[in-house]
């Protein structure tokens, strides 16, 4: 079976359209972003192909970044957008570590020369990861729970015990009731 020209077109045109999909080049990107505009903003395919292509650009990647939540897109931003800007945060954070640790320092050997200890030296301990200090958060809240269920679980005893102990209830008066009432 031969196929027709009209059937060829298609089928050339389907396998192209298959490999621009898969194998994504600037062609594709352009008119795949201009699609997104044509629908997004109700313009016509033809008159978004006229327009400035930063415009359309700039209203695809807002859009896009409008969806992401604020802390996940400034992580985005810092790492793969402006290195030089999270080369710059982490200074900034290693330094603030330094001056707070020099300022501990500082207030412990004020505190023993005013009790007139002299100071122990302070051994500084390097920067916890962002993933460090999340386990350590996670141990501490476990052991927080387990506590605090062991201390329900020991109430829940002492009160059970004393709900199954009988009193002994008196119907003496220690007081005399005035005869004036």
């Amino acid at each position: 079976m031969k196929l027709s020209n009209i059937q060829y077109l298609y089928k050339s045109i389907q396998i192209k359209a298959i490999e621009a999909v898969l194998d994504p080049d600037d062609t594709y990107s352009y008119r795949r972003i201009c699609r997104w505009y044509s629908k997004t903003f109700h313009t016509p395919l033809q008159d978004v192909y006229k327009l400035d292509f930063e415009h359309v650009l700039s209203n695809y990647y807002e859009s896009t970044f409008e969806e992401i939540p604020y802390n996940d897109l400034y992580d985005i931003a810092i790492e793969d957008f402006i290195p030089e800007l999270a080369e710059q945060n982490n200074e900034d954070a290693e330094q603030y570590a330094k001056d707070l640790e020099a300022e501990q320092i500082r207030t412990l050997e004020r505190k023993a020369r005013r009790e007139g200890k002299t100071a122990q030296p302070v051994v500084s301990k390097p920067a916890l990861t962002k993933n460090q200090r999340a386990s350590q958060a996670l141990v501490k809240a476990t052991e927080e729970l387990k506590n605090l269920n062991k201390k329900q679980s020991l109430e829940h005893t002492a009160n059970t015990n004393q709900s199954t102990q009988t009193e002994d209830i008196s119907m003496a008066f220690d007081d005399e009731i005035p005869e004036d009432l």
